[in-house]
């Protein structure tokens, strides 16, 4: 992308309001897995997240939402990107809604086209000006 006045990226043709920075990288999206602290982790984006999940999973059972079923509540992922989070939950028995929200848009669609036999598909929806597009108190719990 060439570089605007003052600094800024002019917008490629086809771009508008609605592109985001992450928008070329939603197809291989990686999720920052350069990192090697990350690496520790995990070989990739989808291991590094089963662990994260474990942990998730790990401290809800011991601090269970209403009802004491930790794997039921309405789950927000702020800032999901391809939705690889929301997979993982949804693989390892999260019964609940989820939804997930990017600034994003091809990031959002990437999630909406990975959603394979999973079930309930979540609800996804774009950021605008970083503010949650849902209402207040929709989620028992939101992952950043």
């Amino acid at each position: 992308m060439s570089r605007g006045g003052a600094g800024q990226p002019e917008p490629s043709p086809g771009e508008g309001a609605d592109h985001a920075e992450f928008d070329e990288y939603a197809d291989d999206y990686s999720a920052g897995m350069d990192n090697p602290l990350k690496r520790l982790l995990g070989l990739d984006a989808t291991q590094f997240i089963e662990v994260k999940v474990r942990w998730m999973q790990e401290d809800l059972a011991r601090h269970p939402l209403g009802g004491g079923r930790p794997w039921a509540g309405r789950l927000l992922d702020y800032g999901c990107g391809a939705g690889t989070l929301l997979q993982v939950l949804r693989r390892r028995g999260w019964a609940g809604p989820l939804a997930g929200c990017d600034v994003s848009r091809r990031m959002l669609a990437t999630a909406q086209d990975r959603w394979r036999d999973l079930g309930p598909e979540p609800r996804l929806e774009p950021l605008s000006g970083g503010l949650s597009p849902f209402d207040d108190e929709s989620f028992d719990v939101i992952v950043i």
